[in-house]
């Protein structure tokens, strides 16, 4: 069944209004394949920004979406990890997170009291393109993958304080320079940040690869690098360092 973006709408704003999940919402088409991107060996590599080039999202709507293809199920993987700098603090003090684990790509956040919110979609199948996004929307914490999208209750103010890694979780103990947690093994490509919750329209304009990103964006990586170890960040110059061994591609 096709569903317009005016049902779309009326469907999620109902679900956010009665406080029911908004689950296998279809948002079509599925994702175009990158021009070019970062490939993740599974062990030591990833790549990571210094918490001077971290965004303050404060207490306010936000996006973070990537696309990804990756070699490895069964076992867990971080994608994007974010989180406090001082490990003392513990695994849930502030912390955001697009991870694999138990058949599914989940969307993560935890605030200082431990308070969490976890939500999560099944994915399927080794070397196949996926467009993932984690969405604050209010009261609602977004995963999208793919052509669904779905939502659970957000668990309040989440805004880390420290670095965050593209490809591979920090240990909650280790310092920012401490080595690859559940490192991810495969491709990524183009990892954007924005100051506000994308609309499905949005979401269905990105899976296409559009040239030019919607308003509010605050970060991105579009990992089109040929060589080096440096991910060139569009928006403010906030670099991220690649750490291990990455491999550049280009045109696909």
């Amino acid at each position: 069944m096709r569903f317009s973006v005016f049902s779309l709408a009326f469907v999620s704003a109902f679900a956010l209004l009665s406080g029911c999940s908004t689950s296998d919402k279809a948002i079509e088409p599925s994702p175009s394949i990158p021009e070019s991107f970062w490939r993740f060996d599974g062990s030591t590599s990833f790549l990571q920004v210094p918490a001077s080039g971290a965004p303050n999202l404060g207490a306010a709507d936000f996006t973070v979406e990537a696309w990804f293809k990756t070699d490895t199920l069964g076992i867990r993987w971080d994608l994007f990890d974010w989180k406090d700098s001082m490990g003392a603090q513990g695994s849930l003090r502030n912390d955001l997170a697009i991870y694999y684990n138990g058949a599914r790509i989940l969307a993560y956040a935890a605030v200082e009291d431990y308070t969490k919110s976890e939500v999560g979609l099944t994915l399927t199948g080794t070397g196949i393109w996926h467009h993932v996004a984690l969405a604050r929307r209010g009261n609602f914490l977004d995963v999208l993958l793919d052509t669904t999208m779905t939502s659970t209750s957000y668990p309040g103010k989440v805004n880390p304080a420290g670095p965050f890694r593209i490809g591979s979780n920090r240990a909650n103990s280790g310092t920012s320079e401490s080595g690859a947690s559940y490192p991810f093994k495969g491709v990524v490509s183009d990892v954007r940040i924005y100051s506000r919750a994308l609309s499905l329209v949005e979401f269905k304009a990105n899976q296409r690869m559009a040239s030019v990103p919607p308003t509010g964006l605050l970060r991105r990586w579009k990992l089109s690098e040929a060589t080096g170890t440096v991910a060139v960040e569009d928006v403010g110059g906030n670099n991220a360092v690649a750490k291990g061994v990455v491999i550049h591609t280009m045109n696909p």
